[in-house]
């Protein structure tokens, strides 16, 4: 599960270092109500295709380097072009896939990957560059219009729970900015105790 958790995270990270071609106008707590919980704490919204690998790039090497010497700074650019070459192909075998953008949904117990299963998408391709996202094991389940992507515990622990729409999602999602990644904080009532 914490091995989940860092490739999440350190997946965010990097695609946030590289945006939606229909915007946030959806209404998100119906969207991902099959993969919401009560112990939801957080959503993380990508749109793949606004993703400027080539600014994050500048702006990691620039901040970076102003506090580093010439060969750390060197070594630095070769890590991040890389990176920057390594996520230029997985965002473009995403888009290959069908897919505009991935949502990331943080529960206090499992961590869920969710695509929009929409026409043009291309499910086992979908899947594949999900898998290679070296997040571990994961299983499979189409519902609600969703493709999700989580541990085989945590598909089987979302069929046994109904579909839960959590107004405060789109509460959080109106507020957004429409930037290519944002992170949407929905904190239960419990957690805010």
């Amino acid at each position: 599960m914490l091995r989940n958790r860092i490739c999440a995270i350190l997946t965010v990270v990097a695609l946030g270092l590289t945006a939606s071609t229909t915007g946030q106008t959806e209404d998100l707590a119906r969207l991902l109500a099959p993969c919401i919980a009560e112990d939801t704490v957080a959503v993380v919204s990508i749109d793949a295709g606004r993703i400027d690998v080539d600014a994050i790039a500048k702006m990691v090497i620039d901040t970076a380097s102003s506090t580093m010497d010439a060969s750390q700074a060197q070594q630095l650019k070769d890590i991040v072009r890389r990176l920057g070459q390594t996520w230029r192909q997985r965002l473009a075998q995403f888009s290959a896939a069908g897919g505009e953008r991935l949502y990331i949904v943080c529960n206090l117990g499992d961590l869920l990957f969710a695509v929009p299963a929409t026409v043009r998408l291309n499910e086992p391709a979908m899947k594949a560059w999900i898998d290679g996202l070296g997040a571990g094991s994961l299983a499979y389940a189409r519902r609600d219009g969703l493709l999700i992507a989580a541990p085989a515990w945590a598909i089987e622990r979302r069929k046994a729970q109904p579909a839960l729409r959590r107004a405060e999602l789109s509460q959080a999602a109106a507020k957004g900015t429409n930037a290519p990644v944002e992170v949407y904080l929905i904190p239960s009532a419990d957690s805010r105790r």
